[in-house]
């Protein structure tokens, strides 16, 4: 599981709160079916990762 948050103390419309998760291989308690593996392996989730959250770019004054 990978987590990225930010403004988590002060959110408004000037300052948004903000949060990207990604889960690689959880259980899905909707369909409540077991994943046997993750879909990706532990390197090609970290690149994933990096590359999507890299994209991020903050407001200026934002953060």
């Amino acid at each position: 599981m990978f987590s990225l948050e930010a403004n988590t103390t002060v959110s408004g419309a000037m300052t948004p709160y903000l949060v990207l998760d990604m889960d690689n291989g959880d259980f899905n308690g909707f369909t409540g079916y077991d994943l046997k593996k993750a879909s990706l392996t532990e390197s090609e989730a970290i690149a994933v990762w990096d590359t999507v959250s890299r994209t991020l770019r903050p407001r200026p004054n934002a953060f």
